[in-house]
Protein backbone atom coordinates (compact mmCIF):
# COMPACT_ATOMS: atom_id res chain seq x y z
CA UNK A 1 0.00 0.00 0.00
CA UNK A 2 1.67 3.33 -1.17
CA UNK A 3 2.14 5.84 1.30
CA UNK A 4 -0.41 8.97 1.04
CA UNK A 5 0.93 11.97 -0.81
CA UNK A 6 2.54 14.74 1.28
CA UNK A 7 1.00 18.54 -0.51
CA UNK A 8 3.50 21.04 0.34
CA UNK A 9 2.31 23.88 2.52
CA UNK A 10 0.81 26.86 0.05
CA UNK A 11 3.24 29.93 -0.01
CA UNK A 12 2.52 33.14 2.20
CA UNK A 13 1.62 36.10 0.66
CA UNK A 14 4.01 38.68 -0.56
CA UNK A 15 4.41 41.55 0.97
CA UNK A 16 6.41 44.85 1.33
CA UNK A 17 7.42 46.87 4.00
CA UNK A 18 7.99 50.02 3.66
CA UNK A 19 9.28 52.78 5.79
CA UNK A 20 9.70 56.56 6.21
CA UNK A 21 12.18 59.78 7.34
CA UNK A 22 11.66 62.95 7.35
CA UNK A 23 11.85 66.27 8.43
CA UNK A 24 9.57 68.27 11.20
CA UNK A 25 7.43 71.19 10.61
CA UNK A 26 9.95 73.37 11.69
CA UNK A 27 12.18 72.45 8.94
CA UNK A 28 12.41 75.71 6.31
CA UNK A 29 12.09 73.74 3.49
CA UNK A 30 9.47 71.22 4.61
CA UNK A 31 7.38 74.10 5.25
CA UNK A 32 8.09 76.41 1.98
CA UNK A 33 6.88 72.83 0.07
CA UNK A 34 4.88 71.03 2.52
CA UNK A 35 1.36 70.43 0.34
CA UNK A 36 3.30 69.19 -2.79
CA UNK A 37 5.62 66.51 -0.58
CA UNK A 38 2.51 65.35 0.54
CA UNK A 39 1.17 65.22 -3.58
CA UNK A 40 4.59 63.93 -4.28
CA UNK A 41 4.35 61.12 -1.50
CA UNK A 42 1.12 59.86 -2.23
CA UNK A 43 2.46 59.59 -5.87
CA UNK A 44 6.16 57.66 -4.98
CA UNK A 45 3.43 55.39 -2.87
CA UNK A 46 1.32 54.70 -5.71
CA UNK A 47 4.05 53.85 -8.17
CA UNK A 48 5.47 51.64 -5.70
CA UNK A 49 1.93 49.27 -5.34
CA UNK A 50 1.73 49.38 -8.71
CA UNK A 51 5.41 47.93 -9.69
CA UNK A 52 4.95 44.99 -7.32
CA UNK A 53 1.43 44.31 -8.61
CA UNK A 54 3.37 44.23 -11.95
CA UNK A 55 6.30 42.37 -11.12
CA UNK A 56 4.28 39.54 -9.62
CA UNK A 57 0.86 39.18 -11.07
CA UNK A 58 0.31 35.90 -10.36
CA UNK A 59 1.30 36.27 -6.19
CA UNK A 60 -0.81 36.67 -3.42
CA UNK A 61 0.22 40.24 -1.88
CA UNK A 62 -0.29 41.32 1.65
CA UNK A 63 -1.30 44.26 2.48
CA UNK A 64 1.80 46.34 3.12
CA UNK A 65 3.34 46.97 6.05
CA UNK A 66 4.11 50.99 6.73
CA UNK A 67 6.82 51.71 9.43
CA UNK A 68 6.52 54.93 10.65
CA UNK A 69 8.20 56.84 13.92
CA UNK A 70 5.44 59.35 14.66
CA UNK A 71 7.04 62.46 15.15
CA UNK A 72 5.33 65.22 13.70
CA UNK A 73 6.06 66.02 10.21
CA UNK A 74 6.60 63.70 7.65
CA UNK A 75 5.89 60.73 9.84
CA UNK A 76 2.89 61.82 10.60
CA UNK A 77 2.03 62.46 7.09
CA UNK A 78 3.51 59.25 5.49
CA UNK A 79 1.26 57.42 8.12
CA UNK A 80 -2.09 59.10 7.07
CA UNK A 81 -1.29 58.71 3.99
CA UNK A 82 -0.51 54.47 4.71
CA UNK A 83 -3.76 54.27 6.75
CA UNK A 84 -6.11 55.84 3.86
CA UNK A 85 -4.53 53.10 1.60
CA UNK A 86 -5.84 50.32 4.29
CA UNK A 87 -2.18 49.42 4.87
CA UNK A 88 -0.93 47.92 8.25
CA UNK A 89 1.13 50.80 10.27
CA UNK A 90 3.88 49.66 12.21
CA UNK A 91 4.90 52.50 14.56
CA UNK A 92 8.95 51.29 16.22
CA UNK A 93 8.96 54.40 19.27
CA UNK A 94 12.04 55.44 20.68
CA UNK A 95 10.15 56.00 23.81
CA UNK A 96 6.86 54.72 25.56
CA UNK A 97 4.20 56.41 23.93
CA UNK A 98 3.43 59.02 26.45
CA UNK A 99 7.00 60.50 26.48
CA UNK A 100 6.62 59.77 23.13
CA UNK A 101 3.83 62.27 22.25
CA UNK A 102 5.34 64.41 25.18
CA UNK A 103 8.54 65.09 23.41
CA UNK A 104 7.10 65.32 19.79
CA UNK A 105 4.33 67.54 20.43
CA UNK A 106 6.96 70.08 21.48
CA UNK A 107 6.16 71.65 24.91
CA UNK A 108 7.26 75.09 25.77
CA UNK A 109 7.01 74.54 29.65
CA UNK A 110 7.57 71.78 32.01
CA UNK A 111 3.95 71.60 33.60
CA UNK A 112 2.59 70.60 30.09
CA UNK A 113 5.69 67.93 29.47
CA UNK A 114 4.47 66.31 33.18
CA UNK A 115 1.26 66.43 32.36
CA UNK A 116 1.88 64.17 28.78
CA UNK A 117 4.03 62.21 30.22
CA UNK A 118 1.25 61.43 32.77
CA UNK A 119 -0.86 60.65 29.76
CA UNK A 120 -2.88 63.83 30.58
CA UNK A 121 -3.46 66.69 27.78
CA UNK A 122 -1.27 69.63 28.13
CA UNK A 123 -3.08 73.41 28.87
CA UNK A 124 -0.82 75.25 25.36
CA UNK A 125 -4.14 74.29 22.64
CA UNK A 126 -1.27 73.94 20.15
CA UNK A 127 0.47 71.72 21.93
CA UNK A 128 -2.70 69.94 22.43
CA UNK A 129 -3.43 69.53 19.08
CA UNK A 130 0.25 67.95 17.91
CA UNK A 131 -0.23 65.70 20.76
CA UNK A 132 -3.88 64.75 20.18
CA UNK A 133 -2.36 63.69 15.81
CA UNK A 134 0.22 61.54 17.38
CA UNK A 135 -1.80 59.79 20.18
CA UNK A 136 -4.59 59.27 16.91
CA UNK A 137 -2.22 57.89 14.88
CA UNK A 138 -0.66 55.20 17.29
CA UNK A 139 -4.39 54.31 18.14
CA UNK A 140 -4.43 52.91 14.77
CA UNK A 141 -0.68 51.44 14.87
CA UNK A 142 0.89 48.09 16.39
CA UNK A 143 4.16 50.36 18.20
CA UNK A 144 7.01 48.93 19.27
CA UNK A 145 7.65 50.57 22.55
CA UNK A 146 11.49 51.16 23.70
CA UNK A 147 10.67 52.11 26.91
CA UNK A 148 13.33 51.32 29.49
CA UNK A 149 14.72 54.37 29.73
CA UNK A 150 11.69 56.43 30.02
CA UNK A 151 12.12 57.80 33.57
CA UNK A 152 15.68 58.68 33.25
CA UNK A 153 14.75 60.68 30.16
CA UNK A 154 11.88 61.86 30.92
CA UNK A 155 12.99 63.66 33.96
CA UNK A 156 15.82 65.37 31.63
CA UNK A 157 13.01 66.56 29.29
CA UNK A 158 11.15 68.35 32.40
CA UNK A 159 14.33 69.93 33.92
CA UNK A 160 15.21 70.85 30.52
CA UNK A 161 12.36 72.85 30.46
CA UNK A 162 12.45 74.25 34.04
CA UNK A 163 15.70 75.41 33.69
CA UNK A 164 17.01 75.81 29.95
CA UNK A 165 19.78 77.84 30.94
CA UNK A 166 21.40 74.27 32.62
CA UNK A 167 23.25 73.63 29.33
CA UNK A 168 24.83 70.52 30.37
CA UNK A 169 21.33 69.00 31.23
CA UNK A 170 20.11 70.02 28.10
CA UNK A 171 23.00 68.95 25.73
CA UNK A 172 22.54 65.42 28.41
CA UNK A 173 18.82 65.20 27.59
CA UNK A 174 19.44 65.81 23.71
CA UNK A 175 22.08 63.29 23.15
CA UNK A 176 20.59 61.01 25.08
CA UNK A 177 17.16 61.06 23.36
CA UNK A 178 19.46 61.40 19.85
CA UNK A 179 21.00 58.20 20.48
CA UNK A 180 17.01 56.40 21.08
CA UNK A 181 15.69 57.49 17.91
CA UNK A 182 18.41 56.01 16.19
CA UNK A 183 17.88 52.86 18.04
CA UNK A 184 14.13 52.86 16.71
CA UNK A 185 15.36 53.95 13.28
CA UNK A 186 17.66 50.51 13.08
CA UNK A 187 14.38 48.39 14.36
CA UNK A 188 12.57 50.18 11.43
CA UNK A 189 15.04 49.87 8.74
CA UNK A 190 15.94 45.93 9.91
CA UNK A 191 12.33 45.49 8.89
CA UNK A 192 12.31 47.54 5.62
CA UNK A 193 12.52 46.48 2.24
CA UNK A 194 12.58 50.51 1.19
CA UNK A 195 13.01 53.47 2.97
CA UNK A 196 11.72 57.17 1.89
CA UNK A 197 13.07 59.65 2.87
CA UNK A 198 12.03 63.17 2.70
CA UNK A 199 15.07 65.20 3.27
CA UNK A 200 16.62 68.80 2.24
CA UNK A 201 20.00 66.81 1.55
CA UNK A 202 21.90 69.06 3.88
CA UNK A 203 21.37 68.23 7.41
CA UNK A 204 23.04 65.24 8.18
CA UNK A 205 24.96 65.55 11.36
CA UNK A 206 22.03 64.59 13.17
CA UNK A 207 22.31 61.85 15.57
CA UNK A 208 18.99 59.80 14.82
CA UNK A 209 17.88 62.33 11.97
CA UNK A 210 16.75 62.38 8.91
CA UNK A 211 19.97 62.37 7.07
CA UNK A 212 21.55 59.80 9.25
CA UNK A 213 18.62 57.19 8.78
CA UNK A 214 19.99 57.32 4.94
CA UNK A 215 22.98 57.11 5.42
CA UNK A 216 22.23 54.04 7.95
CA UNK A 217 19.58 52.58 5.34
CA UNK A 218 22.09 53.13 2.36
CA UNK A 219 24.97 51.38 4.59
CA UNK A 220 22.75 47.98 5.07
CA UNK A 221 21.53 47.89 1.55
CA UNK A 222 18.24 49.32 1.62
CA UNK A 223 17.31 51.26 -1.49
CA UNK A 224 15.80 54.99 -0.56
CA UNK A 225 13.34 56.89 -2.44
CA UNK A 226 14.62 60.12 -1.88
CA UNK A 227 12.05 63.03 -1.90
CA UNK A 228 13.92 66.58 -1.88
CA UNK A 229 12.13 68.68 0.83
CA UNK A 230 12.95 71.73 -1.74
CA UNK A 231 12.42 69.80 -4.85
CA UNK A 232 9.93 67.35 -4.41
CA UNK A 233 8.79 66.98 -8.41
CA UNK A 234 12.55 65.31 -8.33
CA UNK A 235 12.55 62.66 -6.43
CA UNK A 236 15.03 59.22 -7.59
CA UNK A 237 16.03 56.33 -6.19
CA UNK A 238 19.47 56.47 -3.74
CA UNK A 239 21.16 52.66 -3.60
CA UNK A 240 24.24 53.75 -2.19
CA UNK A 241 26.41 56.05 0.52
CA UNK A 242 27.63 58.04 -2.12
Amino acid sequence: MSEPAVLAPPAPPARINLAITGHREGNAAFAANRSRIEAVLGEVLDIISEAAKAEAPNVEIAPTRFHSMLSEGADLIGAGQALAREWELISPLAFGLDLNVAINALPTTADDAQAMIAGGDPADPKVKQRADAIRAMAGRARLFEMAERDKAIGDLFVAGLQHPEDRRNVDTFSAESSLRVEVAARVMLEHSDLLIAIWDGVTRAFIGGTGQTVQLALEIGAPVVWIDANAPDRWRMLTNPE
